[in-house]
């Protein structure tokens, strides 16, 4: 079931901040003005610059503001300063950094002024955010009574809507519902403007929230429609298609929700007429995505796609803001709009002409699409775009076999690419069913002792592998563009009853087929860097064995080692400058969680993030030859998280190599050892390939009877460019 987003609790919130952060300033700095030299112009500026949607440029003049204001020791106006910023950041999703700075401006604020009252109003915001409802009702409360205080009406009904919903979240709607009676009557006093429009849908979305320990607010509920109609009347007398179209667009999300399909998609077009008269996409993209759904429902296909695929244009010209946006509530970009790419495949896929060529091809763009927007939005930079846009459609090579797995609510698809084109091929599970059955698989395939995961290795080979056979003639290497949580799993180790499929194919996991760098074979000339953890630092075990395999791949290759005490940023740096090594290795302790800035690699004296991986190993002397390996030999993500899993397939991508080797969990470390010693020395031979090493070395380590399991072999993966 689609949620509308006006109704998130968390988007109520930002909804608020934006409308205050935009009253801090009754006027707007005109763009044509030269650049502000005291604090209350790049405060005006900054204004501006928000209402337009230019919140980094925001930001900046915030920083440029609360800096002047410093110096000139006005605390008026570095109080007014650190509030705004501490807002904006809470918006675009560092409430940390935002409820910080805001903790700071309560000791510069003079507590009886109107500006207290919009400093607390953003403090329970924060804490709101933070899930901490009994600290936010106590910064509501002083917001909402230094407000009316002060008779300032607008700043009386935001802090009362968000104090109504934090007792509706305590389970206490009989201490919402006066305060919500006292404000509604202002709000419909209140003159017209977007600002009163914006807070009148707010006020409709809080009385649609279900998901409150008290349950809904029935009283409010049905004024949900009264309250709109007067949105509704103030935005006619604006003339404001925007302020219409916002309206209208959450009305008929409410009648959606209500099972009043039709006169859902009546509001709903309406509102997409006003929202494109007003030139706005961030309206646009959710009224078509609604009027998709509800034109399929009503069995008017070709309507449905031509709405789909205008709601997925308008929101790909938006992509970074929306991933803001996303970031602010605490979710993904996948989270927050996936169902628009993943609904429209559903209805592309079961169309009459699903199977067509061109209809496949669609999709298969529309996936590309949407596996480079969540690692865009993982990594938090538009290296993702890069990558794609130095990339040209390369034909699937002779005996490789792309797959998609498409799970869909009432089936799984499997989109199938081999150099003849695409085909698909339709499973009848449903897609929960295969996340759950390999959810089960990761927890089982850690267990050394126990061979419990074959009953669900079986199972998903005989989804997901089974059907395929038939295409799979004369096919030797598999290359998967895995989603959600099978990329969780190594694919490798589904079994058909008589062996793995490793035993079958060189099996290599892709973040997307767009995002692969240029092909490439790595020769025994190729210098390597070499660099390694044998000893126990900040708080983790030895790695013992790490001394003989860096040895052992230096007897093979030839260049530099870095171990122990030598294994530092600074030090990798240095030699990375020094030479343009093809082959980069690290065997320590690494991790990736679903948040970017927990994700590490242990050195000696400290930790390499994301970003320090990306300048190390990108070279802009020699852009022309990126490393062609990266291989991280002890890293593990987080058991559980898809969002972990996703940023270890979009390493190669984001370090700028064109492929990488690496592990879903933390495996033995002798093991390891002579796996990577295997896999460097197949890449030795005649016409191997990274896969096809990789693939030797794991059937070799998997003969030796105390490595049998695939918890010690299972685990590495070959991600992107496999050649």
């Amino acid at each position: 079931m689609h949620i509308n987003p006006y109704m998130s609790i968390k988007n109520i919130f930002i909804c608020l901040i934006m409308t205050t952060l935009l009253s801090l300033s009754s006027q707007v700095y005109a763009s044509n003005h030269p650049l502000p030299t005291d604090a209350d112009g790049w405060l005006q500026l900054a204004d501006s610059q928000h209402r337009q949607g230019h919140w980094i440029g925001a930001l900046s003049s915030l920083q440029n503001a609360l800096s002047l204001a410093r110096q000139q020791a006005d605390s008026s106006q570095t109080a007014q300063a650190m509030t705004a910023m501490g807002a904006l950041l809470m918006q675009t999703g560092r409430a940390e950094e935002g409820l910080e700075i805001l903790l700071q401006a309560v000791e510069k604020v003079d507590p009886a002024s109107p500006l207290a009252g919009r400093l607390w109003n953003n403090l329970g915001i924060g804490h709101m955010l933070r899930q901490q409802p009994e600290l936010a009702k106590q910064a509501l409360l002083r917001a909402h009574q230094v407000a009316k205080s002060h008779g300032e009406d607008e700043l009386t009904i935001q802090t009362g809507l968000n104090l109504a919903r934090v007792y509706y979240s305590l389970g206490q709607p009989q201490l919402a519902r006066p305060i919500l009676q006292d404000i509604y009557p202002r709000l419909l006093a209140t003159p017209s403007s977007p600002s009163q429009i914006t807070l009148m849908v707010a006020l409709a979305s809080l009385a649609q929230e279900k998901g409150s320990p008290g349950g809904r607010d029935d009283i409010w509920y049905n004024r949900v429609g009264e309250v709109l109609q007067q949105a509704l009347t103030h935005a006619q007398q604006l003339n404001s298609p925007r302020m219409k179209a916002l309206v209208l667009a959450e009305w008929g999300g409410f009648l959606e929700g209500n099972k009043e399909s039709q006169q859902a998609l009546s509001l709903t077009q309406q509102a997409v007429f006003h929202a494109q008269e007003a030139m706005a996409p961030d309206l646009l993209y959710e009224t078509q995505w609604r009027s998709g759904r509800l034109l399929r429902q009503a069995g008017n296909y070709s309507a449905a796609l031509v709405a789909y695929r205008e709601a997925l244009e308008q929101l790909e010209s938006i992509r970074q803001e929306r991933m803001v946006v996303a970031s602010s509530r605490n979710h993904s970009y996948r989270q927050e709009v996936g169902g628009v790419y993943m609904e429209l495949v559903d209805l592309l896929l079961s169309s009459p002409e699903g199977n067509k060529k061109e209809t496949l091809q669609e999709v298969q763009h529309i996936l590309e699409l949407l596996k480079s927007a969540e690692l865009e939005d993982y990594f938090k930079d538009d290296c993702v775009d890069t990558a794609r846009s130095r990339q040209q459609e390369q034909p699937i090579p002779p005996k490789v076999a792309v797959l998609y797995p498409i799970m869909l609510e009432n089936r799984t698809v499997i989109l199938l690419g081999r150099s003849d084109g695409w085909h698909q091929i339709v499973i009848p599970v449903a897609g929960e069913e295969v996340k759950q059955k390999a959810a089960l698989l990761r927890f089982n395939l850690e267990k050394r002792t126990s061979r419990t995961y074959l009953n669900q290795a079986r199972t998903l080979y005989d989804w997901l592998i089974r059907p395929l056979e038939n295409h799979l003639q004369q096919v030797e290497t598999l290359v998967f563009v895995p989603d959600e949580t099978l990329r969780e799993i190594p694919l490798a180790t589904l079994h058909d009853g008589k062996q793995h499929l490793i035993d079958a194919y060189a099996v290599v996991v892709i973040p997307g087929l767009q995002l692969l760098q240029s092909q490439s074979l790595i020769r025994p000339s190729n210098h390597i860097l070499l660099a390694g953890l044998t000893q126990g630092v900040q708080g983790f075990s030895p790695l013992p064995h790490v001394a003989s395999e860096l040895k052992a791949i230096a007897t093979l290759y030839p260049g530099r080692t870095l171990q122990d005490d030598d294994f530092s940023l600074p030090n990798l740096h240095r030699e990375m400058e020094k030479e343009n090594y093809q082959v980069v290795h690290i065997a320590s302790h690494g991790q990736f969680t679903g948040n970017i800035r927990e994700s590490f690699l242990l050195t000696h004296d400290g930790r390499i993030t994301m970003d320090d991986l990306d300048r190390l190993v990108r070279r802009p002397q020699s852009p022309d030859q990126p490393v062609d390996l990266l291989t991280l030999s002890a890293c593990q993500t987080a058991k559980g998280d898809d969002r972990a899993a996703l940023g270890l397939a979009g390493v190669a991508v984001k370090a700028g190599t064109r492929g990488a080797l690496a592990t879903l969990w933390y495996v033995n470390d002798q093991a390891a050892s002579l796996l990577v010693e295997e896999f460097y020395r197949h890449l030795q031979q005649p016409g191997a390939n990274k896969a096809v090493a990789l693939q030797s070395a794991q059937k070799s380590l998997k003969q030796n009877r105390s490595y049998a399991h695939p918890a010690y072999w299972g685990g590495f993966l070959m991600i992107g460019n496999w050649l």
